[in-house]
């Protein structure tokens, strides 16, 4: 199944016709992947004692992002202070 989800990804990236990844949504969502990797499980945990059910995940998501954000914001500045190539 894992060999299948490569190739579909591998099509994808290849067919011009289908241009799903050029879209500015997934763009930004990429641009902060790791960021949102690195805090979402300390967000998590940290407002799991005070919410519960499904507005845990509404809420943890959203504060994950904004942190994401900025703190991807924050070392890009950093990044391109002490003359390191930005991404873009």
């Amino acid at each position: 199944i894992s060999c299948l989800g490569a190739c579909i990804v591998i099509i994808i990236l290849y067919n011009k016709k289908i241009k799903i990844l050029e879209k500015h949504t997934l763009q930004f969502f990429g641009t902060i992947s790791y960021d949102f990797y690195l805090c979402h499980f300390i967000v998590l945990l940290s407002l799991k004692p005070f919410i519960s059910g499904v507005s845990l995940i509404i809420v943890s998501f959203i504060v994950s992002l904004l942190i994401a954000y900025t703190s991807y914001k924050i070392l890009a500045n950093i990044n391109i202070h002490y003359g390191l190539k930005k991404d873009n």
